[in-house]
């Protein structure tokens, strides 16, 4: 459907009619200002959970402050499923708080429930063939489908223009620097009838920039002709290829099998020098992917080179907001290429520097301003927060540059010993900000923003997580352009980007009227570094149970299991030692830099390996923060979640026959593997028993609005569909076996996919999975089974089951599990041991045991409960109160420190919500 020259209707209800006759549902909701830094008209985007069958029409809804209504936009982000009612409802909204304040509001809706505030201005977007024109009231943003060039053009509402048009000459808005030599990806016509994916091309390094065609002649046969050199050979499908003058290389391997081409089949791919250059020239799809009366979402994708081959590619989210001048873009820079693979088809690229890792200089951001033909400029830049800004003319080139850390392990991986770890290139602490090519100030760990203005308007740009994800620059010229390198030149070492790997860095545009204020810059980068947000209490989470079983902090009741909790995060009670803690442990590991930041550090064993959100931690951070609010878990589990949708999963473009690769999950640093060469993948590459995550990116998009996330979570569950993740049909009710933990990650996967789409695709293959470990308590295998593994599954099938409760065999096999689990606690000398480690199930319903299982207990006490909670039998809950309390005391190991000693230990002990919740409704608890 064309929009050419209309204006696109909302997709999101902001309804403007009668006032509210019915009595109203209530939530709730604070906002807290905790940086001390006064607000003012801030955007506020935030997911508010509510309960299953409580809302079916967005347009039922109303947001107040202090009891008066305010302008809102609203979007199901989630829905409770099956059915239809909304299970997060993405709530948009703009507020004025002072410095410190917190504000009162509540949601109503239900039925009768009517909005009738108005914003005083709404985003309206025009589109024709050349782009869009995003009218804010503040400020007219035009954005081409051409070329990207960050902003084609900024008119603030007045006429005054910060960023001016070019009228079709070209501007780059985006540049890669300094590639070495390589080949691009393979690029398959999309007019292609066959099935067949050319995976690599070898170069070698010597050839000529050239562009090149291979055409299946027949469909075996093909033949590869450069458009600068002509013809250069012919080859077939699984056979070695190597062009008349040796320099290109197909190897055999590099076609996926079993998926044949057809005549006709085209692919591009091209060579490139070293040293070469590669400006964003090609864009390929423009979509609104969210389009509202208070805030609207564009989306961009393109490419550095031509998109027939381009040397990487890169998405674009701008997201405008009413009667705003400020706009945040997400930009995502990607290598989508494949890697090699193994002889069983998985990926061979875990090492940086594998197949198809493109290393490059800098990559970088360019804006240039306008200041209405004014030779007075002025250029003021931040370095650390609270710290005065530098101020000048811009007479010149000013830099600020963040090479390291700037804490006091910023050197942890300096000696050449721990190279390619990107970390390791490091040259001095912190900061320093140039003239020229003179040091004019420096410092530790810069807030990291700019300011450029003429004496009417300006540009101040902020990029959040700036030292936190170094290196990193930001830089303004003497002719009024602003550089933001978000992986900057100066640093020592090369870039690399191994093939499935995504990186996305959060930047705020706020174009301005009048000069730089002294103080402005700071303020709207701090800000932009900690924005409001919805916050609903632990006692409305643990109603709407959206993140499952939630059980408010209760220090009166369950206090080691509080303190050992909150040791994790540094909070320590006046009786409990201090020791070390997962913010400890970043910088004790410099767990920061572009590629690390966000991951937690594998502390028990190969403490510089990545944990790569291994037992769902990232799901774990927002659990423990709905249960408290403790803006520590808040912020843990927002770095871990965009760490994971952009690192951990292996992206890749869909094609038939990749899904061993795409959406695959890397998982942890494998044990003592230090993570210095395959930093942040391991070496196992992608198994179903190690593809964690997908749950703690379903909870960032619910709670954020982060369309990254939203897309990390359908690749983990295609992923999921794959013959290696998942049986490929139903497997009947042959199989007697005891779920594990590599199903637990299939279910859980299935089900995320599932619930964020309705696809039944997903649904099928999550039953599929189910009936695959149909256990009824016997087995006549003799196998051994891990049971602290099993009961990730029985937690996973508690899920399903939460969703369909009526599925009667999915409860009789957990039910089966669980009393196989209860079979398994055993004592010694008259004391209670907990949960053997590992058992083997008998053919009479009996288990042999051996070892001991620590924090696992709590986990195995949730489980017990659940067991309780279906049939009733209170054996299982009593039980489930001896587990617990065992593994609370030994959560580290048996008889270890009663606080945090290493992440194994805190990921585990943060389970226990569904045990509290179902021992509360029995008696009131205490230790």
């Amino acid at each position: 459907m064309s929009h050419a020259g209309k204006l696109l209707p909302s997709t999101i209800v902001l309804l403007l009619t009668a006032a509210v006759t019915l009595a109203a549902e209530q939530v709730e909701l604070t906002v807290i200002e905790r940086l001390g830094v006064a607000r003012k008209a801030e955007a506020i985007t935030s997911g508010v959970p509510l309960p299953k069958g409580a809302l079916t029409d967005i347009s039922q809804c109303r947001l107040l402050r202090d009891g008066v209504e305010v302008p809102a936009q609203f979007r199901a982000a989630g829905l409770w499923r099956p059915g239809e009612s909304i299970r997060w409802l993405l709530v948009d909204t703009r507020a004025d708080l002072a410095a410190g304040a917190v504000a009162k509001y509540v949601l109503e809706y239900g039925a009768g429930v009517k909005a009738v505030a108005r914003p005083r201005a709404a985003v309206r977007v025009v589109e024709d063939e050349r782009g869009y024109v995003v009218n804010t009231g503040a400020a007219a943003f035009r954005i081409s489908k051409k070329r990207f060039s960050l902003f084609e053009e900024v008119k603030l509402a007045g006429g005054r223009v910060v960023v001016a048009a070019l009228n079709g000459k070209p501007r780059y808005g985006a540049v890669l620097r300094g590639l070495r030599a390589m080949v691009t990806r393979a690029i398959p016509s999309p007019k292609n009838t066959g099935r067949s994916h050319l995976v690599h091309v070898k170069y070698d390094g010597k050839a000529k920039p050239d562009s090149y065609t291979l055409t299946f002649t027949t469909n075996r046969k093909f033949q590869v002709v450069g458009k600068a050199g002509g013809a250069v050979g012919t080859g077939a499908i699984l056979k070695n290829f190597t062009s008349r003058d040796g320099a290109i290389t197909i190897p055999g391997n590099a076609w996926l099998r079993y998926a044949p081409p057809k005549k006709g089949d085209v692919y591009t791919f091209r060579t490139i020098a070293a040293g070469a250059d590669e400006v964003s020239e090609g864009i390929f799809s423009t979509k609104i992917v969210e389009s509202g009366p208070l805030r609207c979402v564009l989306r961009v994708k393109g490419s550095f080179g031509p998109a027939s081959a381009p040397a990487m590619e890169f998405t674009a989210w701008y997201h405008f907001h009413a009667g705003s001048s400020r706009v945040r873009v997400q930009f995502t820079l990607e290598n989508n290429n494949f890697g090699g693979r193994t002889n069983t088809g998985n990926a061979n690229n875990c090492n940086i520097g594998g197949i198809n890792c493109v290393f490059f200089d800098e990559m970088a951001l360019s804006l240039p301003t306008d200041g209405g033909g004014s030779s007075v400029r002025e250029v003021r830049i931040g370095g650390e927060a609270d710290a005065k800004p530098l101020a000048g003319g811009l007479d010149g080139t000013i830099k600020l540059y963040q090479d390291s850390n700037g804490g006091k392990r910023w050197d942890r991986y300096r000696k050449p010993k721990y190279h390619p770890r990107p970390n390791s290139y490091v040259t001095f602490k912190g900061y320093k900000i140039f003239r020229g090519e003179k040091v004019v100030a420096d410092g530790d760990r810069a807030l990291g923003w700019i300011d450029c203005s003429a004496k009417d308007r300006g540009v101040t740009v902020a990029i959040r997580d700036f030292w936190q994800q170094f290196p990193k620059a930001v830089a303004a010229t003497g002719g009024g352009v602003i550089r933001i390198s978000l992986f900057p030149s100066r640093y020592a070492g090369e870039f690399p980007f191994r093939s499935g790997e995504h990186k996305t860095h959060d930047m705020l545009f706020d174009f301005h009227r009048g000069a730089a204020n002294p103080d402005r810059g700071e303020g709207v980068a701090k800000a932009f570094n900690d924005p409001l947000r919805l916050e609903c209490s632990p006692a409305w989470f643990a109603k709407t149970r959206v993140l499952g079983d939630i059980h408010p902090v209760d220090m009166a009741n369950r206090k080691a299991y509080e303190v050992r909790n909150l040791s994790a995060i540094g909070v320590f009670g006046e009786d409990a030692k201090k020791g070390p803690h997962i913010l400890s442990r970043r910088e004790q590991h410099d767990l920061y830099g572009w590629m690390d930041y966000g991951d937690v550090s594998m502390d028990f064993e190969g403490s510089t390996g990545q944990w790569g959100m291994k037992y769902d931690l990232d799901l774990q951070m927002a659990r423990q923060y709905a249960r408290g609010g403790d803006p520590k878990w808040w912020k843990l589990f927002v770095a871990a979640g965009r760490h994971h949708r952009d690192i951990d999963i292996h992206h890749q473009p869909h094609y038939p026959w990749i899904h061993y690769v795409k959406g695959g999950s890397w998982a942890h640093s494998l044990h003592n593997e230090s993570g210095h060469k395959n930093p942040n993948r391991n070496r196992n590459h992608f198994t179903k028993d190690l593809c964690f995550g997908a749950l703690g990116s379903a909870a960032l998009h619910y709670m954020t609005g982060d369309r990254k996330a939203r897309e990390a979570v359908i690749e983990q569950a295609e992923n999921a569909l794959a013959r290696y993740m998942s049986v490929q049909k139903d497997p009947g009710l042959t199989r007697n076996r005891m779920g594990w933990r590599g199903d637990a990650c299939t279910l859980n996967r299935l089900m995320a996919g599932y619930m964020m789409t309705g696809e039944q695709r997903f649904l099928e293959r999550a039953r599929w999975t189910i009936r695959d470990c149909r256990f009824d308590g016997k087995s006549s295998e003799k196998r051994a089974v891990s049971l602290w593994s099993s009961t990730f599954y029985m937690m996973a099938l508690a899920r399903y089951l939460d969703a369909f409760p009526d599925d009667a065999d999915a409860k009789k096999w957990l039910l089966a599990h669980v009393e196989t689990l209860h079979r398994s606690c055993w004592e010694k000398d008259g004391e209670f041991q907990g949960i053997y480690y590992a058992i083997t199930p008998q053919p009479d319903g009996s288990v042999k045991g051996r070892g001991q299982c620590s924090h696992y207990n709590i986990m195995a006490a949730d489980a017990l409960a659940i067991g309780y909670r279906l049939n009733g039998e209170r054996k299982y809950l009593d039980m489930a109160r001896k587990c617990f309390a065992y593994g609370v005391k030994n959560a580290c190991w048996v008889n270890g420190p009663p606080t945090y000693f290493s992440i194994h230990s805190a990921n585990g002990a943060t389970h226990g919500q569904f045990f509290m919740v179902e021992d509360a409704k029995t008696h009131s608890a205490s230790e």
